[in-house]
């Protein structure tokens, strides 16, 4: 397992932290309808955490916000 990306600066209260997840066996759980309902979920889950999310891609078979 790689080691966790977290970048925060001693002089910054900002902390950037690079996630990703997959899913096993490299299976295709994410068509174009679920993607759309994924983004919606982590649209409302940054709003309610008040966190300011830079990017993220969402692939078939694993997503990645960083």
């Amino acid at each position: 397992m790689r080691p966790p990306r977290i970048l925060q600066s001693a002089f910054s209260s900002v902390t950037n932290v690079h996630l990703m997840s997959r899913v096993i066996d490299g299976r295709m759980i994410f068509d174009d309808v679920a993607k759309e309902k994924f983004r919606e979920l982590v649209a409302k889950q940054v709003a309610f955490s008040q966190v300011e999310l830079v990017t993220f891609c969402v692939m078939g078979n694993h997503f990645i916000p960083a």
